[in-house]
């Protein structure tokens, strides 16, 4: 964070400013003596054993939750986060992905749909609005400030805190020591206890042609409107993405693998959802397979070539748009180092009560194998964690992950808690 000679937060810092402030080191320790260095009174760094009392790698929701929290009860604290650029080459500020390219940019988008559907009614109410024709570019500028401001809002809160901000790419060194690189340059951290919680990215299909794709991390901010667009995913993001875009009077498709889409819904909501969206326009390609993309020789538009059983399909659209899933980001975190097990599937981190099978490291969020990918659920277990940790008390709370609130976003807007009735089994 750049400050001026009166120590004044420049408002124009940039991601390559760092927050660190050297008078977070002596900061008292009020938290759980077990959990934190044997240190003298006051703390004071070359006599402790560790940098910090909790060192978290990853800005998201999450990672930010557990560290203000840590920081309310007395610890010392830190941030390391690393935003790797999209094939496109979309990069974000701290916030995570729910900030910057997820939640908040899509709940405006919606509202911004929605807004459309109310001015086409209003005439009825006796309004005229000469001009009923959304402009991409005033809508994305407008969103993509609302993400800057909130960016910078966090990096503030961080200052006042005294919490040191690190952007750096980070990797363990062993289980306590964490490396980060910086343009070139290495530092070491040591943190007593270590939090994951560097989310996810979206999954893309190996396929010819796939890099002329863009993902959901991309779609928000486009410097120009996706026009025609084809979705390839089964899930409700698919349905979300593709009422947003159509309330905004772009022609839209979701081409689905599965059988059925929105498996993860209840099937009879599944089924309205997707009637909804067929009615004002959306078509479906349910049960295909992509085959490939290519740049067409006429024109900028996209030719995708996809399979349904062996028979073949073929259309054109300004965007395709790949929405397939997210996985974690864990790969280049040196997780063997610090001697981290990963879950069945080779990516996600299991975790009992956010403890993984190293007990002073912690996973929260996306990274956690077997737990609801949302940010809502991330920012409270980021919380309780915190509290668990240092708020010297014990605090048996712990997230019921079977009875989590779930909004969709489409123009049917839907709301359930609990798990869905298509993925419980009957007791026996």
């Amino acid at each position: 964070m750049n400050t001026n000679s009166r120590g004044e937060v420049n408002a124009n810092a940039n991601e390559d400013s760092q927050v660190s402030i050297s008078s977070s080191k002596s900061k008292s320790c009020k938290a759980i003596p077990e959990l934190l260095p044997k240190c003298d009174a006051k703390c004071l760094v070359p006599l402790c054993e560790f940098d910090y009392d909790l060192l978290v790698i990853g800005a998201g929701v999450a990672g930010l939750a557990a560290a203000i929290e840590a920081n309310e009860h007395g610890a010392r604290v830190a941030i390391v986060n690393c935003v790797e650029a999209t094939p496109l080459g979309t990069r974000w500020s701290i916030g995570g992905t729910c900030i910057n390219v997820g939640s908040i940019p899509k709940k405006l988008f919606h509202v911004a749909a929605l807004l459309g559907e109310h001015l086409t009614e209003s005439e009825f109410y006796g309004w005229n609005v000469p001009q009923k024709k959304v402009n991409w570019t005033k809508l994305k500028n407008g969103v993509q400030k609302h993400i800057k401001d909130t960016n910078l809002a966090i990096k503030l809160e961080l200052f006042e805190r005294k919490i040191d901000y690190y952007y750096a790419k980070a990797s363990f060194k062993d289980p306590h020591t964490v490396e980060t690189i910086r343009k070139g340059r290495t530092k070491l951290l040591k943190g007593k206890i270590i939090l994951i919680a560097v989310g996810s990215r979206s999954e893309y299909p190996h396929i010819p042609g796939v890099y002329l794709g863009i993902s959901i991390d991309d779609l928000f901010s486009l410097d120009k409107a996706p026009g025609k667009t084809l979705i390839i995913g089964d899930g409700y993001i698919s349905a979300e993405i593709a009422g947003i875009l159509n309330g905004l009077g772009y022609e839209t498709c979701i081409l689905c693998m599965k059988p059925e889409p929105f498996t993860e819904l209840d099937s009879n909501m599944a089924f309205k959802i997707m009637n909804e969206l067929r009615s004002r326009g959306v078509k479906f390609y349910i049960g295909s397979n992509v085959d490939q993309i290519e740049q067409s020789t006429n024109d900028n538009t996209l030719t995708v070539v996809w399979y349904k059983h062996t028979e073949r399909y073929e259309d054109e659209f300004d965007t395709v748009l790949f929405s397939m899933g997210r996985t974690p980001y864990t790969a280049d975190l040196g997780l063997q180092k610090a001697g981290v097990e990963l879950a069945a599937d080779g990516k996600k981190i299991f975790a009992v009560n956010e403890q993984t099978n190293v007990p002073h490291i912690y996973a929260i969020g996306d990274v956690l194998y077997g737990k609801p990918e949302l940010s809502s659920v991330a920012n409270k277990a980021g919380q309780l964690l915190a509290r668990k940790l240092f708020a010297g008390i014990t605090i048996t709370d712990q997230i019921n992950y079977d009875l989590i609130p779930v909004t969709v976003l489409t123009p049917v807007e839907y709301s359930y808690v609990g798990k869905c009735f298509g993925i419980c089994r009957p007791i026996v």
